[in-house]
């Protein structure tokens, strides 16, 4: 199963930009369904570096092998801008998870203030607003929903309610 995460910012740890954690398994199994924390590198610099990063060929390349090797031979849930569109656009269950910029920007300012960081709401819904629009409009792998994906608008849900309804699109579209 790969799950095309986009948009998405869940409280506590998952209050966190998608595409940096593309790579690595994003959830444990449902019975242990508390998220793998990501290193802090939602900082402004990192998190729009990520970005930049991601845009170039070398790199997707590298990473397209090692996720597609990844599921090959696991059952997989993946997170990342492109894992629908791209890298396992064959996946059996495609979701692109969405949440308003605003909505984001507030669960990463409360992440952040609890780690005690000084940080200001509007640099954040800024930066928001610029990863989203780079990695929509960049010439390689542009952020877009995949073919056959379901979208899940978590603006509104809480951590425990989005994986509720991950779940069960996972289940109704196996």
């Amino acid at each position: 199963v790969a799950v095309l995460k986009t948009f998405i910012k869940l409280t506590g740890p998952l209050a966190t930009p998608p595409v940096e954690r593309t790579v690595a398994p994003f959830w444990r199994r449902r019975e242990n369904a508390k998220p793998v924390p990501p290193p802090d590198l939602w900082m402004s610099a990192a998190f729009l570096t990520a970005s930049k990063i991601s845009a170039i060929p070398a790199v997707r390349a590298y990473l397209l092998d090692l996720q597609r090797d990844m599921a090959k031979t696991n059952d997989v849930i993946m997170d990342g801008r492109d894992i629908g569109t791209v890298v396992l656009p064959d996946a059996k269950v495609k979701i692109f998870l969405t949440a308003s910029p605003e909505a984001r920007a507030q669960r990463r300012y409360k992440e952040l203030i609890e780690k005690g960081m000084d940080v200001k709401y509007e640099d954040i819904l800024q930066d928001v607003i610029t990863r989203d629009y780079n990695d929509s409009h960049r010439e390689i792998a542009p952020l877009k929903p995949a073919e056959g994906s379901v979208t899940v608008d978590t603006t509104e849900l809480d951590f425990e309610q989005s994986v509720d309804k991950i779940i069960s699109v996972i289940k109704e579209n196996r």
